[in-house]
């Protein structure tokens, strides 16, 4: 299920890849400075996680060596896209992207075992326990521009891309089903977004000021 949050209709924009060249110096002012803020979250972790998300976290530190690697390969996917999606300020994750970490988490799921399901089961039910213990309208900062309320939305998402893909493994109709969903909201979204750029191109431009002689 894709997440609506901060949703805004913005115009598509094809990819393109930007190089930016750094000196030694730049290079090092850039990992010191990521490197202070990775120790900034840590130390609010510490300091605000619930234990929820302590025991969440601990389940899949003691439960990685267990899992097979279709496994861990749906684990990264979905906790890079939560974390893609709400815990970088300064990124800007679009629904395309929840579209494809989603599939690739589907296709991983469907090399697991039976005991990878039962791991993973208890993953996103610790994870939702995760979410629910934090306010999503916490604003005690969590890292660099983030606070605990973008924590909630991380385990949220988290927790649903594991469940969905689990429960789409075992019952293909329902994958069905939820891939027409999606595609009727994508719809949805595309005409929303034509619907802002016509407003935006039906505004006539301000008049300019007549000269002062």
């Amino acid at each position: 299920m894709t997440e609506e949050r901060n949703l805004q209709p913005e115009e598509p924009t094809e990819r393109k890849t930007i190089r930016v060249e750094l000196t030694p110096e730049e290079m090092e002012l850039a990992a010191a400075a990521a490197a202070q803020r990775h120790e900034i979250g840590v130390t609010l972790r510490e300091r605000y996680a619930t234990p929820e998300e302590d025991t969440c976290e601990r389940l899949i530190k003691h439960s990685w060596e267990e899992l097979t690697e279709p496994a861990r390969i749906m684990l990264k996917e979905a906790s890079g896209a939560a974390y893609a999606k709400n815990l970088v300020n300064s990124y800007c994750f679009q629904p395309e992207e929840y579209d494809e970490a989603a599939e690739n988490v589907y296709h991983a799921a469907l090399e697991t075992t039976e005991r990878d399901c039962e791991i993973l089961a208890k993953v996103w039910r610790v994870a939702l326990a995760a979410a629910a213990s934090i306010d999503p309208a916490d604003e005690i900062p969590a890292g660099h521009k983030i606070n605990r309320g973008d924590v909630h939305y991380y385990y949220r998402m988290f927790s649903t891309m594991i469940e969905e893909a689990l429960q789409e493994k075992s019952h293909p109709l329902l994958r069905n089903s939820r891939a027409e969903q999606a595609r009727r909201e994508r719809e949805a979204w595309e005409e929303r977004v034509g619907q802002h750029r016509q407003e935006l191109e039906g505004r006539e431009a301000p008049e300019a000021d007549p000269p002062p002689f």
